[in-house]
């Protein structure tokens, strides 16, 4: 070989090795995020958007977290969240337009969302042969069911936290003999009352009277008379905050003195503002416990962004925590494996603290999610918690009540 070819052979194959040598210490292009899709059915609009919106801005908000951290890492893979929501019209067709669009041209696999019994059920005819996990807030009997293993309930209702609500008001308030029972007049609303009835001869108290009222009533006067009449020493009900606050002030004008119970989240200002400090003044509610530095900061952000803290932001957009946790556990997106921790009862991470699953004593299926719910009295205008009820208190005295 002459020596000119050498000269010209030699450089181009260190070349060649010093490229092989850049490409093999160069990092791999890091793989593109993949998108994990939310579904959430919810009324957006008509006489329950007052409970909607809220739960859908702060289920967007819990998403946008995880987001911002960086997506979800499990699998070896990492998902960024989005959420598609649509608007139920609180009504049996809405949920099933909702809920087909979602499952079937979404693609969706986790749903968040739907209250009352009629809407509930409407989206778990469509979830539950899809296979979609869905979390809901539907009150009524038979919702938490067998023949739906993906469709769970948050947060607990009055019918398996009755006992441990009274049990604590029994012993602040030795002078409660008498309670007087408001609901919604919905299917899932007399339901509601005929669950918290059903607890009182146990607990040693007498219904004074139930009454039922309109989603878009303001003025509650003739309700009022019937209740009155059997002498209640409180009034349990649950309702958005501005029916919440002219029903209590209409109480307080014809001289109803006792207490108020609504087991349902409220928001304090709203009551205040419309029924005024004096009239709202020891008015307990249920809502979420914000005793967490993790829950306080997520309210003061949602003040920020939303101009005010609403009733039932956190009443089931708290879920998509529980779901995420799941995922973790599960190292997977698969519905199944996801399902199978879910089952396992927790505790699951949120920012209010540990939640639960359980309820199989009440419903034959352990699907009934529990959260901290704070007991929560309006005291000179403010809102105090005067007591939490752990998510595993929720679960021991179900257990133990179920005994009985």
């Amino acid at each position: 070989m002459s020596k000119t070819r050498l000269l010209f052979i030699i450089p181009l194959v260190i070349a060649l090795v010093a490229l092989s040598l850049v490409g093999a210490c160069a990092k791999p292009e890091p793989t593109a995020a993949k998108v994990l899709k939310f579904g959430a059915p919810g009324p957006l609009s008509g006489l329950a958007a007052g409970w909607g919106i809220p739960e859908d801005r702060g289920l967007r908000m819990l998403a946008d977290e995880v987001n911002a951290e960086g997506g979800l890492k499990v699998g070896g893979e990492t998902y960024t969240i989005e959420i598609i929501s649509a608007d139920t019209k609180f009504s049996i067709e809405g949920a099933a337009a909702a809920s087909h669009k979602l499952a079937y041209e979404d693609g969706v696999k986790y749903a968040i969302g739907g209250i009352d019994k009629h809407e509930t059920l409407s989206l778990q005819a469509v979830f539950e042969p899809a296979g979609v996990i869905h979390f809901h807030d539907g009150w009524g009997a038979g919702i938490v069911n067998t023949g739906a293993p993906h469709s769970f309930r948050i947060p607990s209702t009055p019918h398996e936290t009755t006992p441990a609500v009274y049990a604590w008001i029994m012993k602040a308030y030795p002078n409660v003999k008498r309670v007087g029972l408001v609901g919604a007049e919905s299917e899932g609303g007399h339901e509601f009352v005929e669950q918290i009835a059903s607890h009182m001869p146990t607990l040693g108290l007498e219904v004074a009277g139930t009454v039922y009222y309109a989603f878009d009533a303001v003025e509650f006067y003739p309700i009022i008379t019937k209740l009155l009449k059997g002498n209640p020493d409180i009034i349990d009900w649950s309702g958005t905050p501005p029916q919440i606050a002219l029903f209590a002030k209409q109480c307080r004008e014809k001289g109803y003195q006792g207490l108020f119970l609504n087991q349902n989240p409220v928001a304090v200002k709203d009551l205040v503002e419309i029924g005024g400090a004096e009239l709202m003044e020891g008015f307990l509610s249920l809502p979420a416990a914000m005793v967490t530095s993790e829950a306080k900061a997520f309210q003061e952000a949602y003040i920020a962004k939303h101009g005010k803290w609403e009733s039932n932001v956190l009443d089931i957009a708290i879920s998509f925590q529980i779901i995420i946790d799941a995922m973790k556990k599960a190292d997977s997106v698969e519905v199944d494996k996801v399902l199978a921790v879910l089952h396992t009862g927790g505790p699951f991470d949120t920012i209010i603290g540990p939640a639960r699953i359980g309820g199989e004593q009440l419903h034959g299926i352990a699907n009934q999610a529990f959260i901290p719910l704070g007991i929560i009295q309006i005291q000179d205008g403010v809102g105090v918690t005067v007591h939490v009820i752990t998510a595993d208190e929720q679960v021991e005295v179900l257990e133990k009540w179920a005994g009985q």
